[in-house]
């Protein structure tokens, strides 16, 4: 009997990692990043834990590492799950580096996998609550357009000029880019959703601690604190599982509630 593969993009630390270790008991893992070292611990940790994993040096932002992330997923087995972590943030990168990982990047790993991806499968990519102060309009459907063509950065940078407008656009653009694709998904008898976490624990956040705005963040978040990776990865593994075999096409917001009272106060 073929295995059921659980593919897992910034699997090296943080959510990703979570994420390998709650689906490593439905099957072998390949977790992908950009930093080899980080592969190297996750994978000592995941294998301590019981979980069958093999690690792989991926950069989401080159087309070509991320084909050669798939063929070697494809050789592992049947592909179930493919969860899209990858990302960076405004600490991370200068406004083009952020459209290139977080947006073309997530455009290369839906193209990539999708023809390896069958009947009950599922693809996750994580955009963010930031995505949601980011209303659609005119400017940005004419640089979402079309993902598949290079200019796609080049178009959306007049609308990113720095780091920090660029991450919720990029994250604006998973949302969008993942409701644009559940008809052909669903043709196939696969499912494509998107998260969007709020506050969590995790290295991302760790780096942007320097900035006043993530305590003021969870101090205004109704659950009263920030998530848990834990959290997350209990909330992919429901999305995969068949008792959400109804939910494609959608965005789930995983924020303690921060969104939405966010919205409440800006209509107020």
């Amino acid at each position: 009997m073929m295995k059921k593969v659980q593919v897992i993009t910034g699997g090296g630390s943080g959510m990703g990692l979570e994420v390998a270790k709650v689906l490593g008991t439905q099957g072998p893992v390949l977790i992908g990043g950009r930093t080899e070292k980080k592969l190297e611990t996750a994978l000592q940790e995941l294998k301590a834990a019981g979980v069958e994993a093999v690690a792989m040096a991926c950069d989401v932002s080159d087309k070509d590492s991320v084909a050669a992330f798939a063929k070697k997923a494809n050789e592992m087995g049947e592909i179930a799950n493919v969860i899209h972590c990858a990302g960076v943030s405004p600490s991370m990168g200068d406004a083009e580096s952020i459209l290139r990982i977080n947006m073309v990047g997530t455009v290369h790993v839906v193209e990539a996998f999708y023809p390896l991806m069958g009947q009950g499968s599922v693809l996750i990519n994580i955009a963010s609550m930031a995505g949601y102060f980011v209303p659609m309009n005119e400017h940005l459907k004419k640089a979402f357009a079309d993902p598949s063509d290079p200019s796609l950065v080049a178009g959306t940078l007049p609308l990113a000029a720095d780091a920090n407008s660029a991450y919720p656009i990029s994250k604006r653009f998973v949302i969008n880019y993942t409701t644009r694709n559940v008809v052909r998904f669903a043709q196939k008898g696969a499912r494509i959703v998107s998260v969007s976490p709020g506050t969590f624990e995790t290295p991302m956040i760790a780096s942007e601690r320097q900035s006043p705005d993530v305590d003021n963040i969870i101090k205004a978040t109704p659950a009263g604190r920030a998530g848990d990776p834990k959290e997350i990865a209990w909330l992919i593994e429901f999305l995969c599982s068949e008792k959400a075999a109804f939910i494609t096409g959608t965005d789930v917001l995983i924020d303690g509630g921060f969104t939405q009272l966010a919205a409440r106060d800006q209509i107020q």
